[in-house]
Parts: structure tokens; C-alpha cells; sequence
């Protein structure tokens, strides 16, 4: 920050037509709210730091951005991973489930031959034992009508 020469000022504003206390206090003042201003050094100092912030800030981001990147493909091959293990296990399912439907129909099959068998073999005595009867009454209606 520049320093004012105090000395100088007061005798330039005398030459202007100020009093000696008028030229002191109106310095005064100026010294109070010069207090409080930036000087070019300070806004180039500033310009300077903002800029490495927006920098650092620009390189963080972009590490950030990578990072996150390099997450989400790990997180989209554990998807896929999963996604394939879920599909052999559905496959791995329905095999097992036509398996046991295949086993099922045979067992059905094999129950209803056996029915149909035991049913074929009844009618077959039933059929037997019907013409045995008629034949039965055949000679019995040829006794009585010699």
C-alpha cells in the first residue's frame, strides 16, 4: 500500500485556498477511509489466489468427475455380473421344473395304463362271466324245449 506524505498534502491544499486545520482534518479523514482500500497490489493478489482457487477447484472437479465415472462402470459390470448369474439361475430353474413336469407326465402315464389295464382285464372277466351266464340259460332254454 502507497504511503501519502501528510506533510506534502496539507501544503498543497493550503496553496488551493484550504486553512492549515481545514487541510489537516480533511486528511485525517482520508487517511481513515484509505485505511480500508485496496490497492492494485492487493486486487492483483486476490485475482491471483482466485484464479489457483478456481484451478484447484476445476482440478478437484475433474477428479471428482473421474472418480465417480470409474465407480459407476464397476457399478455396471456388478449389474451385468448379476444380471447373468440371475439369468443361469432362472435357466438353471426351468430345467429343473421341466424335469419335474416330465417326470410327472410319466408317472401320470404309467398310472392311467395301469388303470385302464386293471379296468380292460375286469371287463374282460365281466365279459366272461356274462357269456358263461348266457350260455348257461342257452341250455337251460334248450332243456326246456326239447
Amino acid at each position: 500500500m502507497a504511503m501519502l506524505d501528510t506533510h506534502k498534502a496539507v501544503k498543497t491544499l493550503i496553496g488551493a485556498g484550504f486553512t492549515e486545520p481545514q487541510a489537516e482534518a480533511m486528511l485525517m479523514a482520508m487517511g481513515e477511509s484509505h485505511d480500508d482500500l485496496a490497492t492494485k497490489a492487493d486486487i492483483q493478489a486476490l485475482e491471483q489466489a482466485t484464479k489457483a482457487d478456481i484451478q484447484a477447484l476445476e482440478q478437484a472437479t475433474k477428479a471428482d468427475i473421474q472418480a465417480l465415472e470409474q465407480e459407476l462402470k464397476a457399478d455396471i459390470q456388478t449389474v451385468r455380473t448379476e444380471i447373468h448369474t440371475l439369468e443361469q439361475a432362472t435357466k438353471a430353474e426351468f430345467a429343473a421344473v421341466r424335469a419335474e413336469m416330465q417326470m410327472m407326465e410319466e408317472r401320470l402315464a404309467r398310472q392311467i395304463a395301469e388303470r385302464l389295464g386293471k379296468q380292460t382285464f375286469q371287463l374282460i372277466v365281466a365279459f366272461s362271466t356274462l357269456a358263461g351266464v348266457m350260455s348257461g340259460i342257452v341250455v337251460a332254454v334248450l332243456k326246456l324245449f326239447p
